[in-house]
């Protein structure tokens, strides 16, 4: 009775961490996360270990806690991720139908960028609004504030881009429908909207090429001040 008893209780702390990321949608510093662990299981306990068994459990429900740093300064932050299935179509329950086919649409004019931008500005989001989809101003304005509440586009200077969480989510989609597009960084392997791409190919993110301190490219040994700048930051 007393091992059932230690079962149910961890497992009820891995519930409450599930929980705990699921309900913050930029998601969760580690350094947070680390010690609301450590506060549910003790100091010794492991974030990595934790954070392993609670995906082996929801692994089979498609299900992933999923780790992922900043392309700028590196700041490591979890998130949950579903990796089954369109992610814009799982939108349907918070949004309608003209706002999952403008998410749609966005994605798809970010990830066909020119020029390595990865990125598209508030004015070509309403022409382009108007023209394919018949969207006034006003319900545009409405729709991104909201993409941008729930954690799906960052907003800056009149420039839209993807978040964090909206990489981790739509990971495996991007991978399917822009391959071709997509640059992967080759520290890492998470995928590059905020970097650099030498002329042979390699790619870095900005924070991965700072913290391993690269002057020049580790595979051709061109100086970085040659490589092509990927995206607007």
């Amino acid at each position: 009775m007393e091992g059932d008893t230690r079962i149910e209780e961890t497992a009820e702390k891995q519930k409450f961490v599930l929980q705990y990321v699921m309900n913050r949608t930029f998601g969760v510093d580690e350094d947070v996360l680390q010690g609301l662990i450590q506060d549910l299981f003790g100091e010794s306990a492991s974030l990595s270990h934790i954070m392993n068994e609670i995906n082996k459990n929801i692994h089979n429900y498609d299900f992933k806690l999923q780790k992922i740093q900043d392309q700028l300064d590196g700041r490591p932050t979890w998130h949950f991720q579903n990796v089954s299935g369109d992610p814009v179509s799982q939108m349907a329950t918070p949004y309608s139908t003209s706002q999952i086919e403008l998410m749609r649409r966005i994605i798809d004019w970010i990830m066909r960028a020119d020029e390595y931008q990865y990125s598209i500005g508030t004015l070509q989001i309403h022409k382009y609004a108007r023209r394919d989809l018949s969207l006034a101003p006003s319900v545009v304005e409405a729709y991104l504030s909201a993409f941008e509440r729930d954690g799906w586009l960052n907003h800056r200077e009149g420039v839209w881009t993807f978040t964090n969480h909206a990489l981790v989510d739509m990971e495996a989609y991007l991978h399917n429908e822009y391959e071709s597009s997509l640059y992967e960084c080759n520290a890492c392997r998470g995928i590059v909207t905020a970097g650099y791409v030498c002329e042979c190919g390699y790619c870095l993110h900005v924070y991965c090429c700072k913290h391993l301190a690269y002057v020049s490219c580790p595979n051709c040994e061109t100086s970085w001040t040659e490589a092509t700048k990927i995206g607007r930051w």
